[in-house]
């Protein structure tokens, strides 16, 4: 896979928490009704932990997700 931006190949690897991760347009604590969610909620995930499949690009520091490729670990 290549970078969008500079065309450089891009590493493949995870965003990783030990909390449910989502993406929202305010910066607030807790889920909120809009709040996009990264992660699927399972017993596993809980003491596993929570992993979305990404991309990193070191020369244009930029980290890609794709909504196709979320999971919980």
């Amino acid at each position: 896979m290549k970078c969008p931006y500079c065309n450089h190949k891009i590493e493949g690897g995870f965003l990783k928490s030990s909390h449910h991760i989502t993406w929202g347009k305010e910066k607030a604590m807790g889920y909120q009704e809009d709040d996009l969610s990264l992660t699927k909620m399972n017993l596993d995930s809980f003491f596993k932990g929570f992993f979305v499949k990404s991309y990193y690009c070191k020369d244009f520091k930029k980290i890609f997700i794709s909504l196709e490729e979320i999971d919980a670990g």
